[in-house]
């Protein structure tokens, strides 16, 4: 038991990804911060983790959702994205519709090494998605 144990705990650390990823690197832990169309939630709920492969699991605090979106340079579209289908509360409802109506819309990303921050622009260049590493 224990060593099924260990082994658990082993798979769920690498595919969290790199801890220490670099300020620069997409890949690593995020918060989401803003998404278009939300006024303000509970960030600290959310997660987005970027996989070393370019897979992206995430959760803005209800449903878990993952895809691996085409990435080139500093250009990424979303394709379809999988995700457990609870019934969100109000507002988590609405959120995870915006998260999902911004991922379609997302065509490149910037990185601020400086104030760890990720964006996700649309085709405008209009952020739509910002978010942080954790403290």
């Amino acid at each position: 038991m224990r060593n099924v144990l260990i082994l658990g705990l082993a798979v769920a650390f690498v595919a969290t990804g790199p801890a220490d990823a670099s300020d620069t690197s997409l890949e690593g832990k995020w918060q989401i911060e803003t998404v278009k169309g939300i006024d303000s939630f509970d960030t600290s709920a959310t997660e987005v983790v970027v996989m070393d492969d370019g897979s992206i699991a995430m959760t803005v605090g209800c449903n878990r959702m993952m895809g691996k979106p085409k990435i080139e340079g500093s250009k990424i579209t979303f394709g379809p994205v999988a995700g457990s289908l609870m019934a969100c509360p109000p507002p988590l409802d609405v959120l995870e519709k915006n998260l999902g109506v911004a991922l379609e819309a997302t065509r490149s990303f910037e990185i601020d090494g400086s104030s760890k921050s990720l964006t996700f622009l649309n085709e405008a260049g209009e952020a739509v998605v910002t978010m942080a590493r954790p403290e």
